[in-house]
């Protein structure tokens, strides 16, 4: 016996392997596409979706092995003998039919059995479900992250000046793994000495490098830096933008107000109070708007690394290495206890590591 014609023969195998045909180059399109990094979470509901989808399929897919689809119809002979046919018209009767007296094993299931009413609306659900991962997937990426995108900048700079630009470069050196490609050494137009740090603002952020200028400097000295006198050696924070000089203020309040460089001794005593804060001293660095920028030669690039030891005994010579170490460096006190100069907690250490916005 023929089944009816209008019916459809798929087998529920069949409809997983439909059905995760669809959604499965769709879901790695959409994602190679949109750049599942760079979005915000769109990627993550469409990978759920799929995983749900697949095992709602594959349930109906175990739990039945033959199915319709649509309609439920199959024919063959049981084993004794008997022929059994069903036409579309009469699925809705199905439960009422039955071709075998012998009990079967719960969950087995053998050719001419009829598919329990309800089955056919599982299939269609997780047929409109694959249907809808199609469509979500093809759907553009969202246009604001493409804007956001494509407006970012790859690279910024930014300049500082604090005493001799060789000494100054080997701090933005020391955190070039964040997201810097270029320091350069030279001058401003008015003689200033400077250096110029370019990076990537996707990765290394102004405020890192902020922390890094403020660790490298005596912020409380206007007239130049150690043994460099002179207006040409005075710190200065040369801005571009808003953001920038706003971001510079605020790092400037916020280490001023720590106490960091107020004076390690005072009548011959550790400067340790209740607090634990030295007293805060007044800064003198210059937040300006940039000027003409003018690199040294190639000879005058990467002292610091061209030359590590000129460059580390030029450091403790001219009292940088001395001056890191008293404001900076841990301090043993009587009783066992230990000072840190600069902790989080008088947001110190919130600076140097760029946390602040």
């Amino acid at each position: 016996l023929k089944p009816d014609a209008s019916c459809s023969s798929f087998s529920r195998p069949q409809f997983a392997s439909m059905a995760l045909a669809i959604q499965a180059p769709c879901c790695v399109a959409w994602l190679t596409r949109t750049r599942l990094r760079k979005t915000k979470g769109h990627g993550r509901y469409l990978i759920i979706a799929c995983i749900l989808c697949y095992l709602l399929v594959h349930r109906l897919s175990v739990a039945r092995p033959l199915s319709d689809g649509f309609c439920s119809i199959t024919s063959g002979r049981h084993h004794r003998g008997s022929p059994v046919s069903l036409r579309c018209s009469d699925v809705s009767k199905a439960s009422a039919v039955s071709t075998s007296s012998a009990v079967q094993p719960p969950g087995s299931t053998r050719a001419g059995s009829v598919e329990a009413p309800g089955t056919a609306r599982r299939d269609a659900m997780a047929f409109a479900l694959s249907l809808g991962l199609l469509v979500c997937s093809s759907r553009p990426a969202p246009a604001e992250a493409d804007d956001e995108q494509k407006m970012a900048p790859s690279r910024a700079m930014a300049i500082f000046s604090g005493g001799d630009a060789r000494f100054l470069q080997a701090a933005f050196e020391d955190i070039r793994y964040k997201g810097i490609t270029t320091i350069e050494v030279g001058r401003m137009s008015d003689g200033t000495r400077a250096v110029r740090v370019t990076y990537d603002p996707k990765r290394c952020t102004y405020q890192m490098l902020l922390g890094a200028y403020w660790r490298s400097i005596d912020p409380t000295d206007a007239q130049g830096q150690f043994n460099d006198r002179g207006a040409e050696f005075r710190p200065v924070v040369w801005v571009s933008i808003d953001t920038e000089r706003d971001l510079a203020e605020k790092s400037l309040k916020m280490m001023e107000s720590s106490g960091v460089y107020g004076p390690t001794e005072v009548k011959g005593m550790l400067t340790v109070g209740k607090e634990t804060l030295r007293p805060p001293v007044p800064f003198f660095t210059e937040i300006s708007s940039a000027l003409d920028f003018q690199p040294t030669p190639a000879d005058g690039q990467d002292f610091c690394k061209a030359d590590r030891k000129a460059y580390s005994s030029l450091r403790d010579t001219t009292g940088r290495a001395k001056f890191s170490s008293d404001h900076y460096d841990p301090v043993s006190l009587l009783g066992g206890y230990v000072y840190f100069p600069c902790t989080g907690k008088n947001l110190c250490l919130t600076t140097f590591n760029g946390d602040f916005k």
